[in-house]
Formats: C-alpha cells, sequence, structure tokens
C-alpha cells in the first residue's frame, strides 16, 4: 500500500465517522424531543383542569412514548453494544417512575404543582439519560 491509498483509506474513514456523528445527532433530537412529549404528557395528567378522558389520553400518551423510545431504539440498522439493553433498562425506569409519580400523584398530590414539576421533569430523565449514552458512545466509536 502507497501513501496516495493510505490517505483515500484514511478520508474514508473520515468520512464513515462523519455520517455516524450525524446519525447520531438525529437520534439525539428525536429522543429529546420524546422526552419533551413525556414531560407534558405527565403535567397534563397532572395538571390540566381537565376531565378523565383527556387525562387518560394525556397517560396513554406518556406510555406510547416510552415504547416509542424503545422502538426507536430497535429500529436503528446499526447500533452501539449494549445499546438495546440500556434502552430496555431505562424504559423499565420510565415505566415505574410514570406509575409512581401518577398513582402516587392522583391520590395524594392532586393539583401541587410542585410534585407534578419534579414527578414530571424525573419522568424526562431516562430520555436524557438514553441520549447521553447514544452521544457518549457514537464519540467514543468514532474516535
Amino acid at each position: 500500500m502507497d501513501r496516495r491509498e493510505a490517505a483515500e483509506i484514511l478520508d474514508h474513514a473520515d468520512a464513515v465517522g462523519r455520517r455516524i456523528r450525524g446519525r447520531a445527532r438525529w437520534t439525539a433530537l428525536t429522543v429529546t424531543g420524546l422526552g419533551a412529549l413525556m414531560v407534558c404528557a405527565v403535567l397534563v395528567v397532572g395538571l390540566a383542569p381537565v376531565g378523565p378522558v383527556p387525562r387518560a389520553v394525556a397517560y396513554a400518551t406518556a406510555v406510547l412514548t416510552l415504547i416509542a423510545m424503545n422502538w426507536y431504539a430497535y429500529s436503528r440498522p446499526v447500533a452501539l453494544r449494549h445499546h438495546l439493553a440500556v434502552h430496555y433498562v431505562l424504559t423499565g425506569v420510565g415505566v415505574l417512575l410514570l406509575a409512581g409519580t401518577v398513582s402516587v400523584g392522583l391520590t395524594v398530590f392532586t393539583g401541587s404543582v410542585v410534585w407534578w414539576s419534579v414527578g414530571a421533569a424525573l419522568n424526562g430523565l431516562p430520555f436524557l439519560a438514553a441520549v447521553l449514552v447514544n452521544l457518549v458512545g457514537v464519540r467514543r466509536a468514532t474516535r
């Protein structure tokens, strides 16, 4: 192999690394959007002065965002090592946080802005963790 071939191979590797990092940004934006949707849904469940039907729709939206985070991770054509396992664990944590926030909040803290604000922020943490794991993993893999 001569210098020209080596330079072409290195240029190609750099291009592949840039493309992977670019796709990781889209994944991060998508999961961040799902996290924001989760936070809004939890706030609607707890604080919106609505009847049981809109509250049930907001709760279903929150559950569907957890499913969507898992589906999005599963649908990636190439994934980091342990990527799916991390998403499954984060989804389990999200389910526990959502169930705890909503069940305790609707029985004990009805209308409490502090409870529902903290609960909504906590329900966004699994999504933030998924974004961070993805971005850090991609950065390590493409060095």
